[in-house]
């Protein structure tokens, strides 16, 4: 019979990845609608999520059901406990970059992680004996492992899981200093997840271990379902209406063609008064339609104008330069803007249409 200390650990993971799950499919039902980047990877957080807790569970369930352990159970726990957590990194990375537009260097953060992603995986295969760490169990106890501080990915699960949350909580804390209203409360539930999701991975995998880890498990994968519902408030779409987002690479002809004419119509100058009240209001400084949540919300990193992704994305396309600042919306692209271009056929028009000068 499975002890209380085992049923309640195991129990908790169960809840843990069935929470995933809905977590992922219910973003990916949205992002099917949307095509918005947010949500599909925040969708992989939750299958990642859920493959990490996927062994402990399986494990439950065969000492639920059977009353021990089934053959080859203790390899699946080791192997599914450590192998997603690069994959959920990055997509929390993703999600930083599409919230606050990603930096001028991406390809080479990209690279960076990559490389560090598969140096991980090859010492952990390379170490994964004396790394992992998962004990015998009697009959009626479930598996449950943790990473040895003798070996080197204890220390670099620190640096990968450490890292990401750091990076992901300043950029969320930026947003949060330059949104107010609907978008600020929105902003304070996932500045809440983002230091217990990384404090939990961290004491479920490296910081709980050996004699201490029984008795704390279950709080710890509790807390993580808790982060993932403060996650789900912050980033839910709005319930009124799904906005079908433009991406940068499906913008066709018609739709450019009314963006388009839509640009042609930009103010003059735009004032730090009006740059307050369309941010105060969440609405778009180009389109003049009100937002509401992350998914639908560009800032401009300058001068924190805000935009629907619709314009943002199309203004990337056509000229990459924000209406207020005129300075890059996306930092990695150059700035194209017409002005020097129209003004030269404006004075070309002049003289053709000059009229010559009759000679007496």
């Amino acid at each position: 019979m499975i002890s209380p200390i085992s049923w309640i650990n195991g129990f908790s993971a169960l809840a843990l990845v069935s929470a995933s799950f809905i977590f992922a499919f219910y973003f990916v039902y949205i992002y099917w609608k949307t095509k918005n980047n947010i949500l599909l990877n925040g969708a992989i957080l939750g299958i990642a999520c859920a493959f990490g807790w996927m062994g402990i569970t399986l494990s439950f369930l065969s000492v639920v059901i059977y009353g021990y352990n089934l053959p080859g159970l203790k390899l699946s726990v080791n192997i599914l406990s450590y192998s997603t957590m690069p994959i959920g990194s990055m997509a929390i990375l993703n999600i930083a970059w599409e919230m606050l537009l990603p930096p001028k260097h991406k390809k080479k953060v990209l690279m960076a992680i990559g490389i560090f992603s598969i140096f991980y995986y090859i010492v952990l295969f390379m170490t994964f004996n004396s790394a992992v760490v998962c004990p015998d169990v009697p009959p009626g106890e479930i598996y449950d492992d943790w990473l040895s501080s003798e070996e080197l990915p204890y220390y670099l699960i620190y640096v990968l899981i450490s890292g990401i949350t750091i990076i992901f909580a300043i950029g969320i804390l930026r947003f949060f200093k330059v949104v107010i209203g609907d978008l600020r409360k929105r902003a304070i539930w996932i500045i809440i997840a983002t230091p217990i999701m990384g404090s939990c991975i961290l004491l479920d995998t490296v910081i709980i271990t050996d004699a201490m880890f029984q008795d704390l498990l279950f709080i710890v994968r509790f807390l993580m379902i808790v982060s993932l519902f403060c996650t789900y408030k912050g980033f839910k779409p709005p319930e009124e209406k799904i906005i079908d987002s433009i991406k940068e690479d499906r913008v066709d002809d018609v739709r450019r063609s009314a963006i388009e004419r839509m640009f042609a119509s930009r103010p003059e100058k735009i004032t730090e008064e009006e740059i307050k009240f369309y941010k105060e209001k969440t609405i778009c400084l180009v389109c003049r339609k009100e937002e509401t949540g992350f998914i639908n919300l560009f800032i401009c990193p300058e001068c924190k104008a805000l935009y629907c992704e619709k314009c943002a994305r199309a203004l990337i396309k056509l000229e990459n330069a924000c209406w207020a600042c005129n300075e890059a919306i996306d930092k990695s692209k150059p700035v194209k803007l017409p002005e020097k271009e129209e003004e030269k056929v404006i004075v070309e028009e002049k003289k053709t249409k000059k009229k010559p000068t009759k000679i007496k």
